[in-house]
């Protein structure tokens, strides 16, 4: 188990690279899947989402016994990569992160019930579409 980031049972990436003469583009898949939002490590039960009080299990509407969530959904995210080699020393780039604007998924209980979402797992979808470009200077 991990410091209140859950423990999903999937963690992966694919990525492929398309090549043509000087220019090569790659797209990264990322995948991380769904988790329990049970505490176990404080009691909670992962079989049983409303068995334990809140603070144990997973997060309660407040004042009542109804869990909010038992799990979180899986985390899906895409960056796409441009490279032109222009010559021996020089190469211009440009990346396009979470090209697809995908927004975190929900998780209330992440990070002591602060941010809605799990800043491990979720971090770059937060961030929201990224780009950089730039040249790299080899000599």
């Amino acid at each position: 188990y991990t410091s209140c980031s859950g423990s999903p049972k999937w963690r992966g990436s694919w990525s492929n690279t398309f090549s043509w003469d000087k220019l090569g583009i790659t797209g990264t898949w990322y995948y991380t899947s769904g988790y329990n939002l049970a505490e176990v490590d404080y009691g909670g039960d992962p079989n049983n989402c409303g068995a334990n009080s809140s603070g144990d299990g997973a997060p309660y509407y407040f004042g009542t016994s109804i869990p909010s969530a038992c799990t979180a959904k899986a985390q899906w995210n895409f960056d796409l990569s441009a490279r032109y080699k222009i010559n021996d020393h020089l190469t211009v780039y440009g990346d396009a992160l979470n090209v697809l604007n995908i927004s975190p998924v929900f998780d209330p209980a992440a990070t002591y019930e602060i941010t809605q979402y799990n800043v491990v797992w979720g971090h770059a979808n937060a961030i929201g579409r990224f780009f950089r470009v730039g040249v790299k200077a080899d000599f």
